[in-house]
């Protein structure tokens, strides 16, 4: 006890002690006359410094980012400032901050609450003298402030800065306002076109109905107070007052019971955020940012949209339709399309439609009258054949220049390019007029000289390539008389037109199509006749008709192509017709669909035990090469041969077949042994999956030679026996017996010596 009580007399010695020391200590150091000089220069210095650097730059006031990221920024750096005891820097970012704020006076009312008296007061001043230096008993009156601030005011404003930062935020930013933001009718983000107008306001509720007129519904709030903020500048919203921004657009209140605005003949200038600001009866504050967007409309009473010739079909666009609210288009026929777009078939050369477009903001629909105008088909060809003793010329006439030309006899399959002054061997390209072809004229001519050859005899075609899949040109169709003759030359109408034209024999087609796949097959069907077709068309045994591909650039070529998604097996028909409208000449297809790429020769082979080279075969459609070939004995054992390997003498298995890359995959059995007989599987693969075809190798009941074999043997048999049966009845029957007497026998003698 008496110990503890010796330390604490000798801890309180010395801390007595040390106080003592550190107040002489200071004491001294103030009683320095060269110490208030000092901290005055050091001040001064620092002042200067500071003033001779850039001051604070003032932000763009209508960009609100970089206004909100200023008054953050002074905010904080005021507020650190003034703790850290630097209280003329602090007051000077406050007032920075107080000016770029929208509603300074509620600010200031905070900061006051905020702030010591003193620095508060020095606010003040520092607001009235803005832009001024202080003057020299100002800065006396800051120095002596920073002497004896107390610091523990430093210590609770550093404790209460984030707080601060909060409440003044939320004065001025409506972003940060720790005042509910709400909701806006109809809708945050509003697209208007100019010289329109729109109505806004706030909705704390969500609700998206109106309130009826002078009525208010449950949990509806009261407003007291309502202004909307545009580029920085506040209209009250309090009064029935009418403000005018610009020229032509004026703001006002929406209704005594909602905050909100209506405005009229909006211009493209105000394209930027609205700002509305409510305070409720019960004080709370409200806040909504509506985002206006203002598209500029130039309303097209009338529009001519011309189109080519060339094309089946156009698309019909409304004006404007990007910024549009609403559209629907009106044919002549007052079909009713509820879109901004149409896509029409060409079948006149003038076609008429109305636009009716609304743009947001508008109450009434914009009409505008589209005359669809289809220009003259500028790649309409023109064949013509000309003959002379020594050649013919065909030629085919565009309307347009033409870059390169080509000539193809379906005969051979031989092709010529047809470019300026080209010979090769009895072929040219010629111009029977200019004594050159002129490509650059839109002229393409093929000569070929006589006497003509078999080979010349057929259909030719002469054409441009547009691109890999469009061609444009004529077609010919030189006779074996050793005359060639345009089609629509000699084409005439009746019997002897439909006796001349060609008949169209079926063509077989293999499709493979995988269930596993999810990708369609594309199968693709062309018909050719040696004239220019009027119209064609496909028909298959389930569907309707197809309409044929580009069909306006090749039914001068006498072709028609069709393309077919997941084609089905059957029978499909091309109905063809020329100019002269005879009867419709048909080409057949008659269209195979596998499952499985592949089929086999011969589902069941019948051998005998012993058979030699006994042949099983599976190929591919489509001669589709095969990566894998193997096959599968009934005991489930698998073979796996190849045209690539080479068996060994003693093997009974070998490949059969032209090759795995010729779609083949067989198997040769050397000697049939009863373990082969049974179900077969055919196992390859093709395109990276792996398919099996089923197969059985079947045992003959009894070879031809064994049943002749066995008849003879019991042809043999029955032979012997009937002959062993035979004999041995015979031994079983003896027949009469006869008796001589010695008496007759001696008369007998008598009478023979006599």
């Amino acid at each position: 006890m008496e110990i503890s009580k010796t330390i604490g007399i000798a801890a309180g010695v010395a801390g007595t002690l040390f106080l003592g020391y550190c107040i002489y200590f200071d004491h001294k150091r103030r009683k320095d006359p060269d110490f208030k000089k000092k901290l005055r220069e050091r001040r001064k210095a620092k002042k200067a410094a500071a003033s001779a650097g850039p001051r604070t730059t003032i932000p763009n006031l209508t960009d609100h980012e970089e206004v909100q990221r200023f008054f953050l920024q002074e905010i904080q750096t005021g507020e650190a400032l003034i703790s850290a005891g630097d209280i003329e820097n602090g007051v000077e970012h406050l007032a920075n901050a107080i000016i770029v704020c929208g509603q300074p006076t509620q600010l200031l009312q905070v900061l006051q609450q905020t702030l010591p008296a003193q620095v508060f007061a020095l606010l003040i001043t520092r607001m009235r003298q803005y832009g001024n230096q202080a003057g020299e008993s100002e800065r006396s009156k800051i120095q002596d402030m920073n002497d004896d601030l107390d610091k523990a005011h430093a210590h609770n404003m550093l404790l209460s800065h984030i707080v601060l930062i909060v409440i003044l935020a939320g004065v001025c930013i409506p972003s940060l306002a720790l005042a509910d933001t709400s909701p806006i009718f109809p809708t945050n983000k509003l697209t208007i076109a100019e010289g329109a107008g729109f109505l806004a306001f706030l909705n704390p509720n969500g609700g998206t109905e109106l309130l009826g007129q002078s009525r208010v519904i449950a949990g509806a709030s009261r407003w007291i107070h309502c202004s909307v903020s545009v580029n920085n500048v506040q209209y009250s919203l309090d009064s029935d007052q009418v403000h005018r921004i610009g020229d032509k657009t004026t703001v006002e209140r929406y209704d005594t019971e909602r905050c909100g605005v209506r405005v009229k003949n909006l211009q493209k200038a105000l394209e930027t955020s609205w700002t509305l600001y409510g305070t409720e009866q019960t004080g709370q504050e409200k806040t909504g940012i509506l985002e206006v967007t203002v598209t500029s409309i130039k309303f097209i009473d009338e529009l001519n949209v011309t189109v080519s010739g060339s094309a089946s079909t156009a698309t019909v666009n409304c004006p404007d339709k990007d910024g549009s609210r609403y559209c629907r288009i009106i044919d002549a026929d007052q079909v009713v399309s509820e879109s901004c777009t149409k896509t029409v078939d060409l079948t006149q050369q003038i076609s008429h439609f109305w636009c009716h477009t609304m743009f947001w903001g508008a109450m009434t629909e914009r009409i505008t009258k589209i005359n669809l105008i289809v220009q003259a088909d500028d790649r309409d060809v023109k064949a013509t054949v000309v003959e002379t003793e020594d050649h013919i010329v065909l030629s085919c006439q565009y309307r347009s220049t033409v870059s390169l030309c080509r000539a193809l006899s379906e005969t051979d399959n031989r092709q010529y390019l047809l470019l300026d002054g080209h010979l090769s061997g009895r072929y040219s390209a010629y111009n029977t007029k200019y004594r050159f072809v002129s490509i650059s004229t839109g002229l393409c001519s093929l000569e070929i000289k006589k006497p003509l050859a078999p080979a010349d005899v057929g259909v030719w075609r002469i054409y441009q390539q547009l691109n890999p899949n469009d061609y444009t040109g004529c077609v010919f169709d030189v006779k074996s008389k050793r005359l060639a003759k345009a089609r629509q030359l000699i084409r005439t109408r009746g019997p002897t037109a439909k006796s001349n034209r060609l008949e169209l024999a079926a063509t077989d087609i293999e499709i493979f199509y995988d269930p596993r796949s999810s990708s369609a097959t594309v199968t693709e069907l062309t018909c050719a006749v040696p004239y220019e077709m009027d119209y064609c068309y496909l028909s298959g045994p389930t569907a309707g008709d197809y309409a044929p591909q580009k069909f306006d650039r090749l039914k001068s070529l006498g072709l028609c192509r069709f393309v077919v998604t997941n084609i089905t097996s059957g029978v499909w028909a091309c109905g063809i017709n020329d100019l002269d409208g005879a009867e419709d000449h048909l080409t057949y297809y008659n269209v195979s669909v596998y499952q499985q790429p592949g089929r086999t020769d011969t589902e069941q082979l019948t051998a005998s035990s012993g058979d030699r080279e006994q042949r099983l075969l599976c190929r591919t459609i489509l001669d589709l090469p095969i990566d894998i070939c193997r096959f599968v004995d009934p005991s489930g054992e698998v073979h796996g041969v190849s045209n690539q390997i080479k068996p060994s003498t003693d093997a009974r298995y070998r490949y059969y077949g032209k090759g795995l890359r010729e779609g083949e995959c067989g198997l040769e059995i050397v000697e049939l042994q009863d373990k082969d007989f049974g179900r077969w599987k055919c196992a390859f693969k093709v395109r990276g999956r792996e398919y099996e075809i089923s197969m059985d190798i079947v045992e003959e009941a009894m070879s031809v030679g064994a049943i002749i074999g066995i008849s003879i043997a019991a042809t043999i048999g029955l032979g012997i026996i009937g002959i062993f049966a035979y004999r041995k009845l015979n031994r079983r029957y003896t027949g009469p017996t006869y008796t001589v007497s010695s008496s007759m026998a001696n008369v007998s003698t008598a009478s023979h010596q006599s």
